[in-house]
């Protein structure tokens, strides 16, 4: 593969990412920028005399409770919802993957999109890994095992395309020539 075909691997990566954490967001925009942590209103301070101090100390903890309750709710509301950014981005992943194997694409093409899907993958399961997701787990376990049969079935190509040299017996021997070179 020569560089063009890695430079076009490497755009497609570059876009793929992006593409994909952004789609989530706007297709599940809750719980997204200013709406992503929980708002406590207790702890206003104002300057007092120390006869209401003591009752704005009751109003305060009472406050205190009430809004540690509504941050659990909060919380666990968030993390359904992540829940489900999580399935769509895995799910995507996986549909593309997928679409690498059925459909006659250019090796550089190839390079990218499965490379793309599978970092995506990895940081969408780092972001979202408190969510905790038995579905999404089980998409990541169909993704794992579909990036293998991938680069069982195409290792030539992936091999070819990242290191620009055909895989052979000496493999070894070219890579580090190449690493030399550098």
């Amino acid at each position: 593969m020569d560089k063009l075909k890695l430079i076009y691997s490497i755009i497609i990566i570059i876009l793929y990412i992006p593409l994909v954490f952004l789609g989530v967001n706007v297709f599940f925009p809750e719980y997204t920028a200013q709406n992503s942590y929980f708002y406590n209103d207790c702890y206003i301070k104002v300057v007092q005399p120390e006869s209401i101090r003591e009752i704005n100390n009751t109003e305060t903890e009472k406050c205190i409770k009430e809004q540690e309750k509504l941050r659990l709710e909060f919380e666990k509301n968030k993390n359904a919802y992540e829940s489900k950014k999580y399935i769509a981005v895995t799910l995507f992943n996986l549909v593309v993957l997928i679409l690498t194997l059925f459909l006659p694409l250019d090796v550089s093409i190839l390079l990218g999109l499965f490379t793309a899907s599978t970092l995506s993958t990895f940081i969408s399961t780092v972001r979202y890994f408190n969510t905790n997701s038995k579905i999404g787990f089980v998409i990541l376990v169909v993704i794992f095992i579909a990036t293998i049969y991938i680069i069982n079935k195409y290792k030539d190509k992936l091999l070819k395309g990242w290191f620009m040299v055909e895989f052979n017996q000496n493999w070894y021997e070219k890579l580090l020539s190449i690493l030399k070179k550098i």
